[in-house]
This record gives C-alpha cells, sequence and structure tokens, in this order.
C-alpha cells in the first residue's frame, strides 16, 4: 500500500513538471510530434485517476491492465515528444 501511494505520488509529481513543460514554446511541430506533449499529459491523467481507482477496488487485475496500458502508452508518447525536436 505504501509503495503504490509513493508510486502515485511520484507519478503525479512527474504529470505536475510535464505541464509545467507544456507551457514553453512549442516542439516537435517541425517533425510532426507537436501534439505528442498534450496527448501524453491526457494519457498520463487518466492513468493517475485509474491508479486512484485502484485504491478503493477489492478485486483490481482488470483496472491495473489498464493502468497500465494508459501510463504505458502515455510514457512513450512523452518520449517521442521530448527526443524528436
Amino acid at each position: 500500500m505504501l509503495a503504490g501511494l509513493a508510486h502515485g505520488g511520484v507519478g503525479a509529481a512527474g504529470l505536475a513538471i510535464l505541464l509545467l513543460a507544456l507551457r514553453g514554446p512549442p516542439r516537435g511541430v517541425e517533425s510532426g510530434v507537436g501534439s505528442f506533449g498534450l496527448a501524453s499529459a491526457v494519457l498520463l491523467v487518466a492513468a493517475l485517476l485509474t491508479g486512484a481507482v485502484l485504491l478503493a477496488l477489492r478485486r483490481k487485475t482488470a483496472v491495473m491492465v489498464i493502468h497500465a496500458a494508459i501510463a504505458i502508452t502515455g510514457y512513450v508518447l512523452l518520449l517521442a515528444w521530448n527526443a524528436l525536436e
């Protein structure tokens, strides 16, 4: 339980940093990944919300798979947005 809360706290902090970075100058527009930052933020918010749902459920397997899939997709989009300028 404590590890899960720490995981959520680190994820929320990373999301806050991403939201601050999105306020800066546009990046990745020339290579076609300009919207990946915003899409990544939306997916990571969804992952944060599904992670919060995990705290309230007893049978967690299906929600955990959904949480992981959303978070991995958001993270890959974040990597692409950051790498391709």
